[in-house]
């Protein structure tokens, strides 16, 4: 009997201290803290909240409110290094400090998405030893691609953020890097060259050239489908209008013709160089040149024919003004010799 009581009671003290080693730390007015919680989410917060101590906390959630800047000092917490988890998307930060999370040691998860970030460090995530996945999409980088530092980062989220172009740079500092979303930018072309073997990245809905170039890229992704994600159909962008190219599942008529010459012809004429494969460079740049010739005369048919047609247009229109003008005249000159009738009348009553 004594042993059962004791064995209870070494259960509830272990209980106990598990308790309050989960829950030490201070919570602020408005937030929820259970367990290894902490969240702030959708307070209107304009700055990084004060939390004197949050000591046995791994999740940070601040999401959802109008933070506007992470400075240096504004994650010096007691206790922060065992943070595992933070949550900063839906803010409006516009700047960080390169050092800002330099004292996050154990940081394993950071989610920066839809804010204002054009730039951001590329040194900045380079101390935490434990980063495995940065979120950064919804942001406006523009030109400014980041080129991040980490010996840890596995996935890495560049989605709708407005990216120009990637290149090796941008992923040279990532040796361990497995997946990379780029979906949804600016890009017009990506050298598949930059990706080793074990990268998996999203390439959907970029805003492609209509070129070989393209092609190229999507001969690629074609030929390794189980890690790279493209739309389908294939798309390009051609003068602000999208274009399908091609359905994924058969590119490969177009990348011979695309190899004979280093033109960008334009989707049209990409289309009709694939059904000619087979023919000499001789023959398929004398057919270039039929489709350049077809496609002027086209254009001046189309031309004339909308020129004839305004014509009419307009001829037809001076017809009908004529005819109204003629009509209001004959009206006029019935309501005169009317008038003149009466007129008569009246006179002769007289």
């Amino acid at each position: 009997m004594l042993s059962t009581i004791e064995t209870r009671g070494t259960i509830l003290v272990v209980i106990a201290l598990v308790v309050s080693g989960t829950e030490s730390f201070s919570c602020l007015p408005g937030c929820v803290c259970t367990g290894v919680n902490i969240t702030c989410t959708e307070k209107d917060l304009l700055s990084i909240p004060e939390f004197r101590d949050i000591n046995g906390a791994n999740i940070v959630d601040l999401s959802g409110n109008q933070i506007e800047e992470i400075d240096l000092q504004d994650l010096n917490w007691k206790g922060i290094e065992q943070l595992q988890f933070l949550y900063l998307n839906l803010n409006s930060i516009v700047f960080m400090h390169e050092k800002a999370f330099v004292v996050l040691r154990n940081l394993e998860y950071l989610d920066l998405s839809n804010n204002y970030l054009e730039y951001l460090p590329s040194r900045m995530f380079e101390t935490n030893g434990r980063l495995a996945t940065l979120n950064l999409a919804g942001n406006f980088f523009g030109n400014n691609v980041p080129a991040i530092v980490s010996n840890t980062l596995l996935k890495l989220d560049l989605s709708f953020a407005k990216i120009t172009h990637f290149g090796y740079e941008n992923v040279k500092h990532l040796p361990k890097l497995r997946d990379l979303n780029l979906q949804a930018n600016n890009i017009v072309y990506i050298n598949p060259a930059i990706f080793n073997p074990e990268i998996s990245v999203i390439l959907s809905y970029n805003t492609w050239a209509c070129n070989c170039s393209t092609i190229e890229v999507y001969n690629w992704a074609a030929q390794n489908r189980d890690r790279i994600e493209v739309e389908n159909p294939i798309k390009c962008m051609n003068s602000k209008n999208y274009i399908q190219m091609f359905n994924r599942s058969d590119p490969y008529p177009y990348k011979e013709s695309c190899n004979i010459d280093e033109a960008t012809f334009g989707i049209a004429n990409i289309k009709k160089l694939s059904l000619i494969k087979g023919e000499t460079r001789e023959a398929i740049r004398s057919h270039i040149e039929r489709i350049q010739i077809d496609e002027d005369e086209e254009y001046y048919a189309r031309a004339t024919a909308l020129f004839s047609i305004v014509v009419i247009l307009i001829v037809l229109l001076a017809v009908a003004v004529g005819g109204a003008f003629g009509f209001y005249f004959a009206y006029l000159v019935q309501h005169r010799r009317r008038h003149n009738v009466r007129t008569d009348r009246l006179l002769s009553l007289t």
